[in-house]
């Protein structure tokens, strides 16, 4: 017996694939040459001759990992890798589909595996490790968006998953490598925003905003799940997926002859929204459960929005568009996604519009000095007008606040006051630790929200994904609130920086109403 027992176990030892712990999955020579020659049906095969179940997630994300890793150590190439990644997304999800398993959930591990099958061969085959998440979670992308539309699937759905899959595992698998995840996962989130709008600005069936917003949203959510999860620093990790998705939005929407302000705007409200629900629980991403106590919400969407920021000057300034434009935009998309995630979540949506405003200023400062996340790309920033930024930024945080707190039927009044203190707070922190002028950056701030909440009053804020019935809105009140704002983040501020806050208040503008023929309003100046 003892013999028998010993020959079975070797024999099955000698098979692949089967039930095996997922750090277990290996391919045989002649596996690994079918999958390379055959495709997405020599995967079909070989997963039919194991006994791997696509309901077991982890099963599928191991055998990707091994799968992708194996053919390019086998290689030492990964010039195939649009070919690799779109083989194994078409062969897993059609079986699943065929089969009844929910698609979403195989396609996020099947997304997840191939990156962390790209960084699993870094380690001992030379390439750009960004440059090839970036073509391989574009390439996921698209696969899966043309699949669904094919298979009649929640398109949008699809695209959170796959984004969710390749930002989750690009961190996961750079921890286990050894690997600073940074610049990976904002290629990740690059390539995930840009083939959302490849596969749908043609589609006439298909939103592209919402395509756009739900990739960043995927994105933000996998990355704060994989960063608790590896217990390295969340707001680094989400202010690089931000930085990607908004900088690869505007990248992808200049080649395709589309709004880029919309782009922008979608992709910054979809990582605020997306860092809100997987802070609190609700995030898309199934392969990873956390512990959301450890996550500072506002810390998060901070981050969210700073990186958002720092895409938008960074990807505007190397097209050679108009920056203003675009952070207006993206702070816009931050603070009105920030509010309404909050909303949904039923958590404070005064801190939340607070931190996404004191993100996007801190955003384009950062960015304006040469400190953004974005390593993808690299610009010359002595061209960049710093306030002419701030002003942007905080003139989109009020359209935003405004916009999205008049669609949820909230205080107006305390969104907006909670926006522009959040702007000047930013402007100051960001100032102080780039050695800018101070007093030029928190009046710029003060400036810009309050000409942002006029013009989203007026009906012609940034925000393109939100169309509100601006008759009720009293403008008087939303500018005093503003105002109100501003003076109150320049004075936290510049307390917890240590500077002399006269020097702050006296450059804060007076700031005038629109209504000047109506003697119930009058004058307001923030401080005095």
């Amino acid at each position: 017996m003892r013999f028998n027992y010993i020959t079975l176990t070797l024999f099955l030892l000698t098979l692949n694939l089967i039930a095996q712990p997922a750090d277990a999955v290996e391919l045989s020579s002649g596996q690994l040459a079918l999958i390379q020659s055959q495709g997405a049906e020599g995967i079909k095969t070989v997963l039919e001759e194991s006994n791997i179940s696509l309901e077991n997630i982890d099963d599928v994300e191991a055998f990707v990992v091994k799968a992708v890793s194996a053919q390019i150590s086998e290689n030492r190439s990964v010039d195939n890798i649009e070919k690799i990644t779109s083989s194994a997304m078409i062969a897993i999800s059609e079986i699943t589909i065929s089969e009844g398993i929910k698609s979403s959930l195989v396609i996020e591990a099947v997304s997840s595996g191939v990156s962390k099958g790209i960084i699993e061969a870094s380690l001992n085959t030379n390439f750009n490790i960004s440059e090839t998440i970036e073509a391989a979670s574009f390439t996921a992308a698209v696969t899966a968006v043309n699949l669904a539309v094919e298979k009649d699937i929640d398109v949008y759905e699809i695209i959170s998953a796959v984004s969710s899959g390749s930002t989750a595992g690009t961190i996961s698998g750079s921890y286990l490598g050894g690997i600073q995840p940074t610049d990976p996962v904002e290629a990740a989130s690059a390539g995930s925003a840009k083939g959302a709008i490849y596969a749908t600005s043609e589609a006439t069936s298909i939103n592209v905003a919402d395509s756009v917003e739900a990739a960043s949203a995927g994105s933000a959510e996998g990355a704060v799940e994989a960063s608790v999860e590896a217990n390295i620093d969340l707001a680094v990790s989400v202010e690089a997926v931000a930085s990607g998705s908004t900088a690869g939005a505007i990248e992808a929407s200049i080649e395709a002859g589309i709004s880029v302000v919309n782009s922008a705007e979608a992709a910054s409200a979809g990582s605020t929204q997306g860092v809100v629900e997987a802070a609190l629980g609700f995030g898309a991403n199934s392969l990873i459960i956390i512990d959301i106590t450890k996550i500072d919400v506002a810390k998060s969407i901070e981050a969210a929005s700073a990186g958002s920021a720092q895409g938008a000057v960074e990807a505007s300034v190397e097209a050679n568009i108009d920056l203003a434009d675009s952070v207006e935009a993206a702070a816009s998309g931050s603070a009105a996604g920030a509010i309404e995630a909050s909303v949904d979540a039923n958590i404070n949506v005064a801190d939340s519009v607070e931190a996404a405003s004191a993100g996007s200023t801190q955003g384009v400062v950062e960015a304006a000095s040469g400190n953004g996340a974005n390593s993808r790309i690299i610009i010359d920033t002595t061209d960049i007008d710093a306030a002419k930024a701030i002003e942007a930024a905080s003139s989109g945080s009020a359209q935003g606040a405004v916009e999205a707190s008049v669609e949820a039927n909230i205080d107006l009044a305390d969104s907006v006051e909670a926006a522009a203190s959040g702007s000047a707070a930013g402007a100051i922190e960001a100032s102080v630790d780039a050695n800018i002028n101070v007093a030029d950056s928190v009046e710029a701030a003060s400036a810009g929200s309050t000409q942002g909440v006029v013009e989203a009053a007026s009906g012609n804020g940034a925000n393109s994904r939100i169309i509100i019935d601006t008759n009720d809105i009293d403008i008087a009140k939303a500018v005093e609130a503003a105002s109100s704002g501003s003076a109150q983040g320049a004075v936290e501020a510049s307390i917890e920086a240590n500077i002399d806050i006269d020097d702050v208040d006296d450059d804060l503008p007076i700031i005038e109403t629109p209504f000047d023929d109506d003697p119930s309003i009058r004058p307001v100046s923030p401080i005095k």
